[in-house]
């Protein structure tokens, strides 16, 4: 499990950049990639933008999840085909909404140390921990399904940078 909502990686394939462009056109949907809004009108896997430097993706899903990440490509030809540079990472306002709430809740936990109520600053402590650990694996279990869709999509594996 990574322990960061950050991840960089490179995907190389033997496929020039217009069929890993196609390729990618045929599993997405176009729209804007806001992980508030809930897509039902698609039967496409993915949905985002792609243009001919790379693409701009999210997964379709039929729940809300905020936490969902957005994975953005970059294309570049090499000798043998088509290197793509992906990162992955939330959506902004996710992380705003989480960094003002770690620190109100990090500011509860230190007052009760400083205050030697020790007892009731494992409740600030727990929910921190509880919180980002949920975030991770939900952050993680979103990443892993869309490097396989993508490793499944280009026959290839990924190269960690």
């Amino acid at each position: 499990m990574k322990y960061f909502l950050f991840e960089k990686y490179s995907l190389t394939t033997n496929l020039t950049r217009d069929e890993v462009h196609d390729r990618l056109e045929a599993n997405l949907h176009p729209g804007k990639n806001w992980p508030f809004l809930v897509r039902n009108d698609t039967t496409q896997p993915y949905i985002g933008s792609l243009d001919t430097d790379g693409f701009v993706i999210r997964r379709v899903l039929r729940w809300h999840n905020s936490w969902q990440p957005i994975t953005t490509g970059r294309f570049s030809n090499t000798a043998t085909g088509t290197a793509i540079t992906i990162r992955v990472q939330p959506h902004i306002m996710p992380l705003l909404f989480m960094t003002f709430w770690t620190f109100v809740i990090g500011s509860v936990f230190i007052g009760a140390v400083f205050a030697s109520s020790l007892l009731f600053a494992l409740f600030p402590l727990s929910l921190l921990i509880i919180t980002h650990t949920f975030i991770l694996v939900t952050f993680n279990k979103e990443t892993t399904k869309t490097k396989t869709f993508l490793t499944d999509l280009l026959n290839q594996t990924f190269d960690a940078v």
